[in-house]
């Protein structure tokens, strides 16, 4: 939707033919054992569809990709996961007007979204 390459998915530490041979993920994480706190590999399996890394850290790498280029989620989303998203963070959802077209309501939904986000002074995520 936002016209993002593949490409900022490659792991920093290496180049996606590199990273997809490999079975594990190798995103650095601080291990604490007993005494000493020391970075080791995660180890976890890295599937090629997660461009090298393990599920966790591939959707890591996603957030932090989309928060950065404030790629704001929502505009994919249904009206019915608006409704789940507007009523988890305790907003009043608007109510559909008889024989309002989906896409209609869909704006209007959005457009509920984008007001909070202002009002929160906050970036979409």
């Amino acid at each position: 939707y936002y016209r993002m390459s593949p490409s900022w998915l490659e792991p920093s530490n290496g180049s996606l033919a590199q990273s997809s041979q490999t079975a594990a993920c190798s995103v650095l994480e601080l291990r604490d054992s007993g005494r000493m706190t020391k970075e080791e590999p995660c180890g976890r399996p890295a599937l090629s569809e997660y461009r090298g890394y393990c599920q966790g850290h591939y959707k890591e790498r996603l957030v932090e990709l989309i928060n950065r280029c404030c790629a704001d989620p929502a505009v994919l989303f249904t009206p019915a996961e608006m409704i789940a998203e507007l009523q988890r963070w305790s907003v009043a959802v608007p109510i559909r007007r008889p024989e309002e077209p989906d896409l209609l309501y869909a704006h209007r939904l959005r457009l509920v979204s984008d007001i909070i986000i202002t009002e929160l002074n906050l970036e979409p995520s």
